[in-house]
């Protein structure tokens, strides 16, 4: 049983008869007799509740009781003296279990009542009981009741002393308690010195019973365990709440104590007892959730900043909330990186530093550290903080990013991904620059939130520019239809122009043996850089929507190194009027191991089928081309065969592509240009549907 459990009656079913504990059994035991003795005033009741070697305590030096037939004389003259009900008001009982059949009950009750027509009220009265259970059945083997007298001579019981000098049965049980209590507890003369204490009170001060043998606690340098101590010797209750720095250990440890007089059998205080309670988990437990509450806080007051700041603001926001997150940690340094994917370097777009540490926003301008393996995982979203809190810790596979952070003077560190629609563009992080700092989970936690508000504030703020962009280009051709036709006409024919560049370059890209692949790779980035272009382009007319064509190739090459392909042995047969673009995409297909048949047109595409409807078993067709569109081609080629799997190019996006009334669809759009991923892509969900 556990301490500091308020008693209270349980409720009883009459239908169903649950088997109890004896901890269980002892506490309505209790509670039966505070009814009986206390509201009914019931004296046959409590004759009823007394062991065969029961031993009582009262109030008064002569309500003392050494077998029931004594008790029964105390209690009769106790109820004659008191006959109406006393109210239990408050009442705060503590449990001990000694043994496997004996329970120690104390506490502390608040009583109201009336005597001889006046009425009182007894704020502390004091009441201890030791009960037996046996065969389901409870008794009391010892009782103690005490009040408060008006001055310290006045004879007042005490259990302790009783039961040393009375109750000599019970010696070895209270022995027990004392030994093996989950509390200190001490006793000491009527100077304050100390005379013995439990192993518990050894343990919480880190101490020894040697070194505390003659300690005069009268003379500690702490004030407050003083006037505790001094309390009790003047037959008050002392209370001590505070830090104790232990004079026979360096340990500090936060302590609850309660110490109280011992009488002799006269009444004269012949010394105290303390009792004391370890406070660390309790103020490691408050003190962590006040950290907890004051982050979160802190969190509120970084995403109100955002909410209400202005998109010229932002960069602003965002390092003064790296300052204020610093401030918090007591962190030295705070940062926001980005990632450039296709050079594979990360920029500091963000940085705050506290007053004397150098800025490092300088250095890391485009810098390489892609082959670091954390930011691999970080982009592939198996691990969602790197956590480094000495270098001497750090893994061989880190040896690189360690020189790194030696030339930073950086003792340890803690870095996030940000993530944007589920991919990582970025870190941010923190470095401890004078000492090691351990990162909690819950802290982790806390900062993922916080990743989640910057992460929002860059996509807001690139959204915002990318939006003045697009409508400082429609702002342009406003008025402009036959520009905007022309210019329509311009993008479809330029996207032709940028699939053949792009097809080449997949092609040579795709051939590992050829040595300039850097070339290749700049190449390559040129011909995306124009297909955004394009895309812009077709964006301010109206005529594009989501993903940037850069974008969905990085997305597209991923999810196409993963994702297998089959035909069983069939073709694909690709309808393309321009004859580069034909020879482009058959030859990417080719170098997949693909079989292919070729058509110019729509008219020529169903003669092909009809001729090979066998072995078709994918169709891949440019959407405008001459005399029959892509459109009526899907349609007539579904008649001959329904479900055949169709992929539809063009230099639209899918949103507007599908505009119109159609009779069949697509199991997937190519958007031009389209890569060798983007090609794979398309094939998977064309073939998966």
């Amino acid at each position: 049983m556990v301490g500091n459990k308020k008693t209270g009656k349980s409720e009883k079913s009459a239908l169903v008869k649950v088997s109890k504990t004896p901890a269980k059994i002892a506490e309505d035991f209790l509670a039966d007799f505070f009814e009986a003795y206390f509201k009914r005033r019931d004296l046959a009741a409590v004759k009823k509740m007394l062991g065969k070697a029961f031993t009582g305590i009262g109030s008064a030096f002569h309500e003392m009781s050494h077998n029931p037939t004594e008790a029964a004389k105390v209690l009769k003259a106790d109820f004659d003296q008191i006959k109406d009900p006393i109210l239990v008001k408050q009442s705060e009982i503590n449990w001990q279990q000694i043994g496997n059949s004996h329970f120690l009950a104390w506490g502390c009750l608040t009583l109201q009542g009336k005597f001889e027509r006046v009425d009182f009220e007894i704020p502390t009265a004091r009441f201890s009981a030791l009960i037996s259970v046996a065969e389901d059945k409870a008794r009391f083997e010892h009782t103690h009741i005490s009040f408060p007298q008006e001055t310290p001579g006045d004879p007042e019981s005490f259990p302790i002393r009783r039961l040393t000098e009375e109750l000599k049965a019970t010696e070895k049980k209270y022995q027990l308690i004392y030994e093996n209590s989950p509390i200190g507890i001490l006793y000491f003369d009527t100077h304050g010195v100390i005379l013995d204490c439990n192993d518990k009170f050894l343990q919480i001060i880190d101490s020894t019973r040697e070194k505390l043998r003659k300690v005069n606690m009268l003379r500690l340098s702490d004030d407050k365990a003083q006037k505790a101590v001094c309390d009790a010797l003047a037959g008050r209750t002392g209370y001590y709440n505070s830090y104790y720095s232990s004079i026979t250990s360096k340990k500090i440890t936060p302590l609850r104590a309660m110490a109280t007089p011992i009488y002799d059998h006269s009444g004269r205080i012949i010394g105290g007892i303390a009792i004391y309670e370890d406070m660390s988990e309790y103020k490691d437990t408050e003190n962590r959730l006040q950290h907890h509450f004051r982050f979160e806080r802190l969190i509120s007051n970084i995403s109100t900043r955002f909410v209400n700041c202005t998109v010229g603001e932002i960069d602003q926001v965002i390092e003064n909330s790296l300052r204020l997150t610093c401030d918090f940690f007591e962190i030295g340094r705070g940062y926001i990186f980005t990632y450039d994917r296709y050079r594979k370097t990360i920029t500091n777009t963000h940085e705050w530093c506290a007053p004397g540490v150098k800025s490092l926003k300088e250095k890391y301008q485009s810098f390489p550290l892609f082959e670091c393996g954390f930011i691999e995982r970080f982009q592939n979203q198996t691990l969602d903080h790197y956590q480094i809190n000495n270098l001497d810790e750090m893994p061989p596979e880190d040896n690189y990013f360690r020189t790194i952070l030696e030339q930073d003077e950086t003792q340890g560190i803690l870095l996030l991904p940000l993530f944007r629609e589920g991919q990582a563009i970025g870190m941010f992080g923190y470095d401890s620059l004078t000492t090691s700092r351990t990162w909690t989970n819950e802290e982790v936690s806390l900062l993922k939130v916080v990743g989640e508000i910057f992460s929002n504030a860059i996509t807001r703020k690139e959204a915002e520019h990318q939006k003045i962009l697009v409508e400082s280009y429609r702002r342009q051709t406003e008025n402009s239809d036959s520009l905007s036709k022309l210019t329509e006409a311009v993008a479809q024919q330029f996207n032709n122009q940028l699939q053949l560049v792009i097809g080449n370059l997949e092609l040579l890209k795709l051939d590992s043996s050829d040595p300039r692949k850097k070339k290749k790779h700049d190449a390559m980035k040129a011909a995306i850089k124009a297909a955004e272009l394009s895309s812009m382009l077709m964006s301010y007319l109206g005529e594009t929507h989501g993903k940037t064509p850069e974008e969905k190739m990085q997305l597209q090459d991923r999810q196409a190194q993963t994702l297998p392909m089959q035909l069983e042995g069939g073709h694909i047969l690709v309808i393309e009027g321009d004859q580069m673009l034909r020879f482009i995409t058959t030859s990417m297909l080719q170098h997949f191991n693909f079989k292919v048949l070729e058509a110019r047109d729509g008219t020529e595409a169903i003669q092909v089928f009809l001729a090979n409807q066998e072995t078709v078993r994918l169709v891949i067709c440019d959407l405008l081309m001459p005399g029959i569109d892509g459109w009526q081609t899907l349609s007539a080629l579904r008649k001959k065969a329904p479900g055949l799997p169709f992929i539809l190019a063009s230099g639209y996006d899918d949103a507007m592509a599908v505009k119109g009334s159609h009779t069949e669809l697509p199991q997937a759009f190519l958007r031009k240009p389209f890569n060798s991923g983007s090609l794979q892509e398309a094939i998977r969900l064309a073939l998966s549907s």
